[in-house]
């Protein structure tokens, strides 16, 4: 059995370490609710526990930024901030995961899109515009450019809010600028942001790249 938060601390204010504590040494306004496995099975839950005990690690936090207010659609209810935060977490930093998460299952990718090929990929939104969307017709855009990288002389992955003031990134087709550094665009698109806004977003993203990087290595379709 789980303990729902009051109402008086959910949604709109996410609790302190400390106010967590001490509500739970309370016990008032603790309401159990039947716990339900939809993505992991208690047998999961267990030992991911077991793990974190055995590590020493007694506290984990939530990787995202959570809503401020109440969503219409999949991508709103965040605001700029949260936005930034989460998204560059999803895209950018789930980089090394996705490389220890192959390294540790020991997948045989010789000749990963991610992590082998001399190339880089940069995303490139305006959160302001997302935080404020409204409505299908508003629906936000995500910008992608693939690069050529033989130096890696800049990230793998990048992601540029294009909302933050004095941003580092110039297209000037066929070619880029980023943080100085001129590259030559040989793909990329425009694309809808959901799936960044699933319930597992990284998890998510780690089987699209995977996919991709299976379909590539052994010439097999999914579909």
């Amino acid at each position: 059995m789980l303990a729902v938060l009051p109402p008086e601390l959910h949604p709109r204010h996410q609790p302190t370490k400390n106010e967590v504590f001490d509500l739970i040494k309370s016990g008032d306004n603790l309401r159990p609710v039947q716990v339900c496995f939809h993505e992991a099975s208690p047998q999961s839950l267990i030992e991911a526990v077991d793990f974190l005990l055995s590590a020493n690690q007694e506290w984990i936090e939530r990787p995202y930024k959570p809503r401020t207010s109440v969503p219409d659609m999949i991508w709103s209810g965040y605001d700029v901030e949260a936005l930034r935060h989460n998204i560059r977490k999803i895209l950018v930093d789930s980089l090394d995961e996705y490389q220890m998460f192959v390294e540790r299952n020991q997948i045989p990718l010789k000749n990963s899109f991610y992590l082998h090929q001399p190339v880089a990929i940069i995303y490139a939104a305006n959160l302001t515009e997302w935080a404020s969307a409204k409505g299908f017709a508003n629906s936000p855009y995500l910008k992608t450019y693939i690069v050529k990288n033989e130096d890696h002389k800049i990230p793998k992955i990048a992601f540029i809010d294009t909302s933050e003031g004095q941003h580092d990134l110039v297209v000037e087709r066929p070619f880029l600028k980023l943080n100085g550094i001129h590259r030559e665009i040989i793909g990329g698109g425009d694309g809808g942001p959901d799936g960044l806004f699933e319930s597992l977003p990284i998890l998510g993203r780690f089987y699209f790249m995977l996919q991709s990087d299976l379909q590539a290595e052994f010439k097999y379709d999914f579909q």
